[in-house]
């Protein structure tokens, strides 16, 4: 399956084994599970998941690409994103930045972070706590 297909045609069954090694990761170390339950949460999972990859791909090519952390266009990108996160739940500079701050600490997470690009880890935080502070 190639990412387009998984993207954009995974079903409940489908995004729950996806899920797997990160809900193991999630349930052993805070006690919860990200379950997805039907076709509609399933639909919202296929469009969040696209716009997270490119997301992070924006983002490794910031950083490729030797911008700061704080460039403007960097903080587009990530103003960008927190726009679709609002999305799915409300969300603004702190709880982004917390989200952040959260996912780079945690090593499952970073590793998802640093087998994207490396570094990438520190610049999403970097340009998280930029984000919270631009004025």
């Amino acid at each position: 399956m190639n990412e387009r297909e998984m993207f954009s045609g995974l079903g409940p069954d489908e995004w729950n084994r996806a899920l797997e090694p990160q809900n193991q990761h999630l349930k052993e170390n805070f006690g919860f599970e990200a379950k997805v339950s039907n076709e509609t949460e399933a639909k919202e999972m296929n469009r969040a998941a696209e716009e997270a990859k490119n997301f992070l791909n924006s983002m490794s090519r910031h950083l490729r690409e030797g911008r700061s952390h704080a460039d403007e266009s960097v903080l587009a990108t990530v103003d960008a994103h927190v726009g679709e996160l609002n999305k799915m739940k409300p969300t603004d500079a702190q709880i982004y930045f917390n989200t952040v701050d959260f996912l780079v600490r945690d090593e499952y997470h970073r590793k998802v972070f640093e087998r994207h690009q490396t570094g990438l880890a520190s610049f999403m935080f970097s340009s998280a706590y930029a984000y919270l502070h631009r004025g």
